[in-house]
């Protein structure tokens, strides 16, 4: 029956972790599901707020550009546009500037060669440059190997067009200008600039070594016009090699003048949605009507989802208009979803793990009980046959106590005790080795006070003051087995705080000893019962017994 029980509260206790363990992962599930549903629904400030990050790094980008090197080039460049092109008359023999230029500087020289227009122009850029960023400009290269670099740079490119000039005074000096920039803000840029000069033309296209002169671009593609026309930055998308870009034009203006334009362009494309994706914490994908320009997901589950958003499912989408305040970007959306199956199959599969798990605890746990609880009963079954042997007259039985367990231990040497007791025989003297019995011998007995001789007798005294006030009717009063193993356990500490070895002390010899000692104190006092109390003496533990008539 006792087998049955333990074996059936296992089985219970287990059935009870796995209930609850289900319980709380079905409602991890529940808050998982409206986690995923309210990131959704909510998600339009999150992916505004991606916009927006991306729009202050385009202007920020945008501006920087504009008022670098690039800016001086620009304006240097639209101030001698005429002498650069005239640059070709005058390379072989001098010959005088347009009858225009002449009429506007009528101090300046009839004539100019292209030394005397390097010069020039080379002194005028390094002026300029330090004026605006003054000496930590030059800080990589001093002033005068500056000049001396530029003043052939400038040669070169004057000696074929001025839109050469034009070209290598933007595209070549941009990625210096990203260069820094990209180390200011401690990581690169990789966003597109396109550069256009006050009529309109593109200039240099960093992602284009070969584009440049290309008229009407800034009217083409409307930013760089309004930014160039009215200031900036403006916004928009525009398209770039067939290409939707999410962009921002910034005008490059000095003394009031509009010089061009600079538009930091960023492709709408997988990449991008995959970044929206990381902060929205769930897949974007970006449609122009029903067609993906750009997505986190498979193109094909994409494609479904643009033309039916509506259609639940699996998947819990949200969608609205992809860019707020841009132009052309009417008919851009953004749809925002969650598979919920996928995002949830960690649920399932802990499910079964955990019902798992408890199948193979319980069948595993049962096992082993049965084995334990087997193993235990031999040796209460093996006592159990030794009762027999006595009952059916065999007096001389030795109950077996050579066991691991204590409690068997100490019940089979009772069970011996027991028997010579009730039979009236002597306990027997064990032969031990002397160094396993010392403390039997070191076991200090004092003479037993008669309990009839009243609390006011001077025995009586002395034994109160002995026992330090224990009630001797309670005392007679505790159960046998919580008595001796008070007095062993008492025993123990006394002698170890009186610094005196434990080792070889035991309980059921202890008991032994105890037993053997009351059964002559209870012939000598004549009375039922004697009991002990552990005190100290000289530094010596002893036992003082108590005669117990009642």
């Amino acid at each position: 029956m006792f087998k049955t029980r333990v074996v059936g509260l296992f089985v219970l206790i287990v059935l009870a972790l796995t209930i609850v363990g289900l319980t709380l992962l079905s409602s991890a599930q529940d808050s998982a599901e409206k986690l995923i549903e309210r990131r959704v629904s909510m998600s339009r400030p999150a992916v505004i707020r991606a916009h927006r990050i991306r729009d202050a790094d385009q202007v920020l980008v945008a501006k920087a550009v504009a008022e670098s090197e690039i800016g001086v080039a620009l304006e240097l460049l639209d101030e001698y546009r005429d002498e650069i092109q005239a640059i070709k008359r005058v390379k072989a023999t001098p010959e005088k500037i347009g009858n225009n230029r002449r009429k506007k500087a009528k101090k300046a020289p009839a004539v100019m060669d292209a030394a005397m227009l390097t010069d020039m122009w080379v002194s005028r850029y390094v002026k300029e440059l330090k004026s605006r960023f003054g000496s930590r400009f030059f800080k990589k290269v001093p002033p005068a190997q500056f000049a001396k670099r530029e003043r052939k740079r400038f040669a070169d490119c004057a000696a074929i067009d001025v839109t050469q000039c034009y070209w290598d005074y933007t595209y070549n000096t941009l990625p210096e200008v990203l260069w820094r920039l990209s180390r200011n803000r401690n990581h690169p840029i990789g966003s597109r600039i396109v550069i256009t000069d006050s009529r309109g033309t593109g200039l240099a296209d960093s992602e284009r070594p070969k584009w440049s002169a290309v008229r009407d671009f800034a009217a083409r593609a409307g930013l760089p016009k309004e930014a160039t026309a009215n200031g900036g930055p403006k916004k928009g998308m525009v398209m770039l090699d067939n290409r939707i870009f999410y962009a921002t034009a910034v005008a490059i203006t000095h003394g009031g003048k509009s010089l061009g334009a600079v538009m930091v362009a960023d492709p709408i494309d997988d990449e991008m949605a995959r970044e929206d994706s990381d902060i929205v914490r769930a897949e974007v994908t970006y449609a122009k009507g029903t067609e993906v320009i750009a997505t986190s997901l498979d193109k094909n589950v994409a494609s479904e989802l643009v033309k039916n958003p509506l259609d639940k499912g699996q998947r819990m989408t949200a969608y609205f208009q992809a860019f707020d305040n841009r132009s052309g970007a009417d008919d851009m959306k953004v749809y925002v979803s969650a598979n919920m199956k996928e995002m949830l199959d960690g649920f399932a599969s802990a499910r079964t793990n955990l019902i798992a798990l408890a199948v193979l605890l319980l069948l595993l746990g049962v096992g082993v009980l049965l084995v334990l609880l087997r193993s235990f009963y031999g040796k209460f079954e093996a006592l159990e046959q030794g009762t027999h042997e006595v009952i059916n007259g065999n007096l001389d039985y030795q109950f077996p106590f050579e066991f691991k367990e204590e409690i068997c231990r100490g019940l089979g040497q009772s069970l011996n005790l027991m028997s010579l007791v009730l039979q009236g025989r002597p306990l027997p003297e064990e032969v031990e080795e002397e160094a396993e019995t010392a403390w039997m011998n070191d076991l200090q007995v004092t003479d037993a006070v008669r309990r009839d001789e009243g609390p006011s007798s001077d025995q009586g005294e002395g034994l109160a003051a002995v026992i330090g006030g224990v009630d001797v009717k309670a005392l007679g009063e505790e159960p046998a087995d919580v008595y001796y193993k008070r007095v062993y356990q008492e025993f123990l500490a006394s002698r170890k705080d009186l610094g005196l070895p434990i080792d070889g002390i035991n309980y059921p010899k202890f008991m032994e000893r105890l037993v053997h000692l009351e059964q002559g104190l209870k012939k000598k006092h004549k009375c039922p019962m004697v009991r002990f109390v552990v005190s100290t003496k000289e530094n010596e533990v002893i036992l003082v017994p108590v005669p117990i008539h009642r």
